[in-house]
């Protein structure tokens, strides 16, 4: 995807006293990037797409860095909705830095994938010495309570995240709505990743994680496991509020074994 073809967001962020502060901040329509807010030091930042959705042929790109030391939440104003395609494959493509000791949150809303609609989305976080990274990734089958369930043409979703160099998570998948039927009673998926920081147990948080994972049923189903310089989540879940209340204890164990903290109240209007 190149910025001759695509709508661009393209973000700079720095670390000054106690602050991280939006260094550079370019879009494109229909991109839009409103100032961050400071929580506690952290700069919460809404990625828009002013269009209110994702049409067929669209092409985004997010590009996002973290200098050394700041910490940013990013977020999305609600779904991301893929409407109906009559053909072409609607891309996004987010690469994000993360310098050295800098804190990356990326909690987007899930993915909603209209009947019709073809989806490329890809995530790339590159992760430097001594950083974390804790990124979520989720959607739904469709829109339910329209009879959409698994009624999209295609789904492709790409996340990689590297640490000082090396691969760390690599997944990649093509969904094939005709193939579903093990999910059938599980029309909403999340995956949550932490990658980085220094003097984690990993392991013992992992173990936390099985165990609200285990709490949740049988309203959503899981597991976690350790990784060899983090921590992964996978959930699948049978309402749009499990799958809320899942993400948000994810969220907050991870940020608590990570940064000592309980995470920001997202508030979206």
């Amino acid at each position: 995807m190149s910025p001759e073809t695509a709508a661009v967001a393209d973000l700079a962020y720095r670390r000054v006293g106690r602050r991280t502060i939006l260094e550079r901040s370019f879009s494109t329509a229909p991109l839009r990037v409103p100032p961050p807010i400071e929580l506690d030091g952290a700069a919460y930042t809404t990625l828009l797409n002013a269009s209110g959705g994702v049409v067929a042929g669209d092409a985004f790109e997010h590009r996002i860095r973290l200098g050394p030391g700041a910490h940013v939440v990013l977020t999305t104003q609600s779904a991301t909705r893929i409407y109906r395609s009559t053909g072409e494959t609607a891309r996004s493509s987010t690469a994000i830095r993360v310098g050295p000791d800098a804190v990356l949150e990326w909690v987007p809303d899930p993915v909603i994938p209209y009947a019709g609609s073809r989806y490329d989305q890809r995530l790339a976080v590159d992760v430097a010495d001594g950083g974390l990274a804790i990124v979520a990734d989720a959607w739904a089958a469709g829109r339910l309570a329209r009879g959409e369930r698994w009624a999209f043409a295609a789904f492709t979703n790409e996340v990689c995240i590297d640490l000082a160099g090396r691969p760390v998570v690599r997944e990649r998948y093509a969904l094939d709505p005709g193939a579903a039927a093990a999910l059938e009673a599980w029309p909403y998926v999340a995956a949550w990743y932490a990658v980085g920081g220094r003097s984690i147990d990993w392991d013992a948080a992992a173990a936390r994680l099985g165990d609200v994972i285990e709490s949740l049923e049988p309203h959503a189903y899981g597991g976690a496991t350790s990784l060899s310089c983090g921590a992964a989540v996978r959930l699948v879940a049978s309402s749009s509020p499990a799958l809320v209340e899942a993400g948000a204890r994810v969220w907050d164990l991870l940020r608590r074994a990570a940064l000592g903290a309980v995470p920001p109240a997202l508030r979206k209007f």
